[in-house]
Parts: structure tokens; C-alpha cells; sequence
């Protein structure tokens, strides 16, 4: 938006979530948390006003191309209005003004036609030619008829011939007004858009929390980590590797002054490796790297005390 490279489908995705942030604050008022709090406070009051002005002028579903116009909502603007109205009802005007003249000048057989090369014409034939206005310009001569123009059929023919054109280079014109009032509000939209990435992960995080039973540990100022039953919960969604699923039970003890912490654990059991005996660098007393001997499809990192 900002490169001025975005097109219709753009803004009209940019104001679609935008007109969801004040249903979003809502949602969010009854949240005792601190930080979602934090986060509804922000600067959202302008990014809606910026959405609904750009719905108000875009289609729902506008052309990839901005260059092919059509993209401009019905009675956003009068004059796209008033030039799609000559596209697309030319030919009822043309066949208004035939009928009108027919009337005014008393010519019955006469009518309005269209050629590439001389454009629009009114003809009328030779037998009655004494009945032609004065202000009928001739325009062609033909064996059995002659051909007339007159300024408002000259009118409706520019009206008619370039309104396409126009029309195009009016909705471009639009569009890039658009674009320059959102680009007015980008500090308060990429705040907003801050703010609600940070509510999707929260939220994401409640949901895991709630599906698989997590629970808040309790905080305390003692220097002891105590973990009674600790499971790897993306170990249970995983298929089965071993007939049992292991469980740690592990503790840390250290002091302040301690250089390192003591663990007690018994590492589970992995798929490629069945005893921590027959892992090669384990043998050693080296420190162990990462992959490419810790089995992957089991583990991210090695459990507690693989180093001692």
C-alpha cells in the first residue's frame, strides 16, 4: 500500500479486517488479563473510519487490474455514475433523439445510424430534404440519401465514443485517492495489526492450554524447580514409538552459589536408539551437538543429564 503497488483486492482485504477491529474490542472488554488489556487500549478508534470508507467505494469483488476499471461502487461517485449510464444506455439515447426529431422536424423515414468512418449520422432521404433544419450540417452523400449531423447528436456521439475511456481514468483517479487516505493512517493501522497478531497468539496459546490441560505453574522465591509428572504433551499426538509412554519426574536443586544445577532424570526411550548406550557421541564424555545423532523424529533437544 505504502509502494503504491497494492491493487482493488488488496484494499478491499485491508478494509475488511479493519471493519472487524470494533467487534474485536468488544470481545475483548470482559478479559481480566492485563496484557489483552494493554492491547485493546491502543489507537484502533481511526483504522474502522479508514475500512468503511474504503467498502463504501469498492466493489466486493473488484478486478485484478485497476487499469480495466469497474471496480467503483454504484453511487460512490455521480460522474462514473452518469458515464456508465451512456455506456450502457448509448443506444436507448440514440433511439430517444431519432424519435424527438421525428417529431420536430416531421421527417418519418429518417434514422440514426453508426459507421467507423464518419461516426454517428442522421439520414435522411433525398425526397425529403426540404424538411432539414437549417442547423443540420451535411456530413456524406449518398445515391438515394443524404446524411446530417446536429450539435446534439455531435454531443451524445463524444459522450457515447469516449466514455469508456473516461469512465477508466475516473475510477483510476478514485483509487489512488483511496490509497493516499490509507496511507495517511498506516502508523494507526500497523499498530492495530501489531496489536491483534499479539491477541492471536494469546488466544492461540488458551486453546492449546485448554485442550490438552495445562496448567499455570506456581511461582514461588524458594531456589527449587520441582516437576512431578511431566509429560511431553506433543509426544501423545505423535504415533506410538515404544508400548509405553514415558513420564519424567525430575528435579533441580541449586543453590545461588552453585555453578551448575543437578538433574535426576531417566531420558525416554527413542525410536532409533533404543538405550542411551548405543547413541555413538553419547559415549564420550564430550559435550553432545544437536543433529545429526539426536534422532529428529522423536526429539528437538536432548532431555536432561544427556551430558553427564
Amino acid at each position: 500500500m505504502v509502494y503504491g503497488t497494492a491493487g482493488g483486492r488488496d484494499l478491499v482485504a485491508l478494509s475488511t479486517g479493519l471493519g472487524r477491529l470494533p467487534r474485536l474490542r468488544e470481545l475483548l472488554e470482559g478479559c481480566s488479563s492485563a496484557l489483552i488489556q494493554s492491547l485493546r487500549r491502543r489507537s484502533w478508534t481511526t483504522c474502522p473510519s479508514c475500512g468503511r470508507c474504503s467498502s463504501s467505494a469498492l466493489v466486493d469483488e473488484p478486478p485484478f487490474s485497476v487499469r480495466e476499471g469497474k471496480f467503483i461502487r454504484p453511487g460512490y461517485s455521480e460522474e462514473v455514475d452518469r458515464l456508465r449510464n451512456v455506456i450502457d444506455h448509448g443506444a436507448e439515447m440514440l433511439a430517444d433523439l431519432e424519435s424527438r426529431t421525428k417529431e420536430q422536424t416531421g421527417i418519418r423515414n429518417m434514422k440514426v445510424s453508426y459507421n467507423k468512418v464518419f461516426g454517428y449520422y442522421i439520414e435522411v432521404a433525398k425526397s425529403q430534404t426540404g424538411l432539414v433544419p437549417p442547423d443540420w450540417a451535411r456530413k456524406q452523400t449518398t445515391v438515394n440519401a443524404e446524411r446530417y449531423i446536429c450539435q446534439e447528436l455531435k454531443e451524445l456521439e463524444h459522450a457515447i465514443l469516449s466514455a469508456q475511456d473516461k469512465v477508466t481514468a475516473l475510477e483510476y483517479q478514485l483509487f489512488c485517492q483511496l490509497k493516499e487516505q490509507t496511507c495517511a493512517h498506516v502508523a494507526q493501522i500497523q499498530k492495530a495489526a501489531a496489536a491483534v497478531a499479539q491477541v492471536d497468539v494469546l488466544d492461540s496459546f488458551a486453546v492449546v492450554a485448554a485442550v490438552n490441560g495445562y496448567c499455570m505453574p506456581q511461582v514461588d522465591a524458594s531456589n527449587s524447580l520441582t516437576i512431578v509428572r511431566g509429560a511431553t504433551r506433543w509426544w501423545k499426538r505423535c504415533p506410538p514409538l515404544s508400548p509405553t509412554t514415558p513420564t519424567w519426574t525430575a528435579e533441580r536443586t541449586c543453590a545461588p552459589s552453585s555453578p551448575a544445577p543437578t538433574w535426576r532424570a531417566s531420558p525416554p526411550t527413542c525410536a532409533r536408539w533404543p538405550s542411551s548406550s548405543s547413541w555413538p557421541r553419547w559415549r564420550s564424555r564430550a559435550a553432545p551437538r544437536a543433529p545429526p545423532w539426536w534422532c529428529g523424529t522423536c526429539f528437538t533437544t536432548p532431555p536432561p543429564g544427556s551430558n553427564s
